[in-house]
């Protein structure tokens, strides 16, 4: 014979309301000291990197994790050099290509140099303002057939409640 369990709406909150007041008794002995305070960085780490940038110049790497490095640019020259070239110039760590091959395939954000420019070469015109033009009737077509059938949802029907919209 099964177990039959009913579970009210007043049991959910209760079990919700005791599971919250336990993690902020956790949370609350974690952050007051239970263990040894130690020295550490500040939360905010906007001003670590603001005092390596004006330690280290407006262009810097540091160590990351796993022994990979990151670059920070913080100056708007560099910043526009990196963006202009659509960072078609500049490679991916392996990591990254992979997790951007599991997450979106081999695709145009997976490609790199030579066929990463071929390929936004070849959809450039796709992206073009006379090819958006040309499809603008196709979105003010669907527009206008959804708002069709939305009024026909909405118009009232005998016996039924109506809706304004």
């Amino acid at each position: 014979m099964a177990l039959v369990f009913q579970v009210s709406t007043t049991n959910i909150c209760v079990l919700l309301a005791f599971t919250y007041l336990l993690y902020k008794i956790v949370s609350h002995d974690r952050q007051n000291g239970i263990t040894t305070q130690l020295r550490g960085p500040t939360e905010d780490q906007a001003l670590l990197t603001e005092r390596w940038a004006s330690e280290y110049g407006p262009v810097f790497y540091f160590p990351s994790l796993l022994g990979e490095q990151r670059l920070v640019l913080s100056d708007p020259k560099a910043v526009a050099h990196f963006y202009g070239k659509a960072g078609s110039g500049y490679t991916r760590t392996p990591i990254g290509r992979m997790f951007i091959e599991i997450l979106f395939g081999k695709n145009l954000l997976w490609t790199e140099g030579k066929v990463h420019r071929r390929q936004c070469k070849h959809l450039t015109s796709a992206f073009s303002n006379a090819a958006i033009w040309d499809l603008t009737y196709v979105f003010y077509d669907s527009a206008h057939k959804a708002i069709k059938r939305q009024s026909h949802l909405a118009s009232p029907h005998q016996g039924a409640p109506s809706m304004a919209l």
